[in-house]
């Protein structure tokens, strides 16, 4: 009886000890769920990761394969038009060279005789000789057509130069610029500057 009533007199102290070891409890069930979690968490994205690395691995491989056929398949389609190609060409050599034995054998046997191969020889070489001839003629023409346009420009381009030097031209008090004492008169294109300038002051008075 004694013992009960010390129990019923502890029963704060028990309920204080009962609530206390229950928030305990409380805490670590929190701290273990949430290490559960990461645990979870953890083992699934290692999981995940090992699939997509094998998926990874596998469309790779899977690619490199099917790379390798449709390589496999354009060299083989690459390798058989070669192939036409050559036949193509092979062909067409040989039909050129019977054609051109028949031909030369037709053209001896039914068109054409020695004289007149040679007569025709050498009239092509009369104008092959005669035209270069006219190209010759043609090419010095040209020559001395550039030539004589680039003298004119040269010319023109003096006397524009010259016309807007028409101040120094020499006076009977003074001579000028280009007819020194000392120097002499200046030349260009044969001539005295100083009558180039004359010439060109007279014609455009």
């Amino acid at each position: 009886m004694a013992s009960f009533l010390q129990l019923i007199e502890s029963k704060s102290a028990l309920l204080d000890t009962f609530f206390f070891h229950q928030k305990q409890a409380e805490k670590c069930f929190q701290k273990v769920h949430i290490g559960v979690s990461k645990f979870q968490a953890a083992v699934r994205s290692f999981a995940v990761r090992k699939r997509i690395k094998l998926l990874r691995h596998s469309a790779v491989a899977v690619q490199r394969l099917f790379r390798g056929y449709l390589g496999k398949l354009r060299f083989r389609e690459a390798l058989t038009q070669q192939q036409r190609i050559e036949r193509q060409k092979f062909f067409n050599f040989s039909a050129t060279q019977i054609q051109k034995l028949w031909r030369g054998f037709f053209s001896r046997k039914y068109i054409h005789h020695l004289q007149a191969r040679r007569k025709f020889v050498d009239s092509v070489v009369a104008k092959n000789a005669a035209f270069q001839q006219e190209l010759r003629d043609y090419y010095e023409q040209e020559l001395k057509k550039g030539e004589r346009i680039r003298e004119e420009k040269k010319e023109q381009e003096f006397e524009e130069i010259l016309s807007h030097l028409h101040h120094l031209i020499s006076t009977s008090s003074a001579p000028g610029v280009f007819s020194s004492p000392f120097t002499g008169p200046a030349i260009a294109l044969d001539l005295p500057i100083e009558e180039h300038l004359k010439r060109i002051q007279s014609v455009r008075t």
